[in-house]
């Protein structure tokens, strides 16, 4: 298993993960993809991890690559890459890290960036 996904009201997202990483501890992560989303997932199996072996593979190293992020679950990923790019509507700790703003999902954020 790399993740279980689960759905919640969104305003009981913050209860749910300090719920979720009590019980679990040390065995997964735990993050909201936004509007409800949790995600608990395996420790370290996070998207920026995803994008560092797919940087291998086609020999891009994470400082010449983009990302785009709006949730938690994107802040390992926003954080590595060098081309950080958050959308307007964006949960607060992924605002501070990014190194771009841009227009929210519902306003065409990435496609207006790019």
């Amino acid at each position: 298993m790399l993740k279980f996904s689960i759905q919640c009201p969104d305003d009981k997202t913050e209860y749910y993960i300090k719920l979720f990483k009590d019980k679990l501890g040390n065995y997964s992560d735990v993050t909201s993809s936004g509007h409800g989303d949790l995600d608990i997932i395996q420790i370290g199996m996070h998207k920026a991890n995803g994008l560092r072996e797919l940087g291998k593979i086609l020999n891009i190293k994470l400082s010449e690559m983009c990302a785009f992020g709006d949730g938690g679950n994107d802040l390992e990923m926003i954080q590595e890459v060098g081309y950080r790019v958050a959308m307007k509507n964006s949960s607060p700790p992924l605002l501070i890290v990014a190194s771009h703003i841009t227009d929210t999902n519902d306003e065409e954020g990435v496609l207006n960036y790019i």
